[in-house]
């Protein structure tokens, strides 16, 4: 018999014993959310992009077809979506929270390593620079006196 006021105890406790009946023949939270998850596949994927990065599977996708399905670093395809290097993956800033374009993977995660600091990527650079150049010669401010300045090389 259906109870006229929802919020009653009653009901409350109706609605209990219905919920704990259904988990038991349907083998508890787990099964019901792999079932779930089984019907629909895409749901934790946007349920990801939602909470992380305020934006759906669907603008995640548009975002890609903009960048011509490319890598704004390296130029390359993004590959299959998931967790190998070539995936696409949503930069975001750290700090303000706002998002950036869409990078592969392992560009995103070297700009995160990096702690997105311009000043520290320049310093990788000009170290890999001067072992294309001048084996030896570390541009490294923690290779330096105090007093020494950096080696600046032009292309």
């Amino acid at each position: 018999m259906p109870y006229k006021d929802p919020n009653s105890p009653a009901a409350k406790a109706s609605d209990k014993r219905k919920h704990k009946k259904y988990l038991d023949t349907h083998g508890g939270y787990a099964a019901v959310t792999k079932d779930y998850l089984s019907r629909h596949p895409d749901a934790l994927r946007n349920a990801y992009y939602k909470h992380e990065h305020g934006i759906s599977v669907v603008d995640f996708e548009a975002q890609i077809v903009k960048q011509n399905n490319l890598c704004p670093i390296g130029n390359h395809p993004f590959g299959p979506r998931g967790r190998r290097g070539d995936s696409p993956c949503q930069d975001h800033d750290h700090e303000s929270g706002q998002n950036r374009l869409i990078l592969c993977r392992n560009h995103n995660v070297a700009l995160g390593l990096f702690n997105d600091s311009v000043e520290d990527m320049q310093q990788g650079i000009l170290y890999l620079q001067s072992f294309e150049k001048h084996i030896g010669e570390l541009p490294c401010r923690t290779h330096l006196p105090s007093d020494a300045k950096l080696l600046e090389f032009s292309n």
